[in-house]
């Protein structure tokens, strides 16, 4: 959306249809093709290669969490029922796949986690102060006088990440497990908000970075019962057989 408000290049060229970043990844994706010798589809029959393109596109469409959110009734009721040999089911598999693997990074272990989340806020702090250059107000994720650092990335797994992983859960049994590892997570950062509560919300990115900070946190576990939450949860290979 800040792509289309500054007015840039890419929003000019790509904002009349949305999902601006998404059809510029689309374009590229399409010159790459088009450069000889780079077209790894060229062999496919004419009808596969237009079912390839056509998927290629709604596959890079779905990241857009526009998207994600507009179709999520369709996706409920699709989990719900999901039935392989459905070619919209198998549509709607793909498409939350697709946001599950721009979204994977929350998937991995906790100082991972706290590092996409630095390095995000940092961009997102740096584009508020941008902002704020401009005259305008930025949203209080981007605004680092107004940033809850532990609040935000709650409120980004209980209402993105969480129900994304849900769904995908109930059509593949074996990822139930990534809703552990969001869960984990959101209890590391419920328990953080004591730590970054003691200083003034403009240090928040210092406290995320702060080697401390894991140690205050599995201290505000103990203390609320929960010393024994995993520190990582391992996702099942594809490979592996279970019995």
């Amino acid at each position: 959306m800040n792509i289309i408000h500054t007015e840039t290049t890419l929003a000019a060229l790509y904002s009349s249809e949305g999902s601006v970043m998404e059809r510029h990844h689309l374009a590229q994706a399409m010159c790459i093709l088009n450069t000889e010798g780079c077209d790894i589809l060229e062999s496919l029959p004419r009808r596969d290669y237009d079912r390839a393109i056509m998927m290629l596109r709604d596959n890079i469409l779905a990241t857009d969490l526009a998207n994600y959110f507009k179709n999520l009734d369709e996706y409920k009721i699709v989990s719900m029922d999901y039935q392989k040999s459905n070619r919209t089911h198998f549509a709607a598999l793909q498409a939350l796949l697709m946001n599950a693997a721009d979204l994977s990074d929350q998937l991995k272990d906790w100082g991972c986690v706290k590092k996409t989340a630095a390095a995000v806020l940092t961009e997102f702090f740096k584009q508020g102060e941008l902002e704020k250059m401009r005259g305008d107000s930025p949203t209080s994720a981007m605004d680092s006088d107004k940033c809850f650092i532990p609040e935000l990335e709650i409120q980004f797994l209980q209402t993105i990440c969480l129900p994304l992983y849900e769904l995908i859960g109930k059509i593949i049994p074996k990822a139930a497990v990534c809703t552990k590892i969001i869960e984990n997570h959101m209890e590391r950062w419920e328990a953080s908000k004591p730590v970054f509560s003691e200083v003034p919300l403009t240090a928040g990115l210092s406290v995320l970075l702060s080697p401390e900070l894991d140690t205050l946190i599995e201290i505000n576990l103990k203390e609320a019962g929960k010393g024994d939450l995993m520190e990582t949860e391992t996702i099942p290979d594809a490979n592996t057989t279970t019995t």
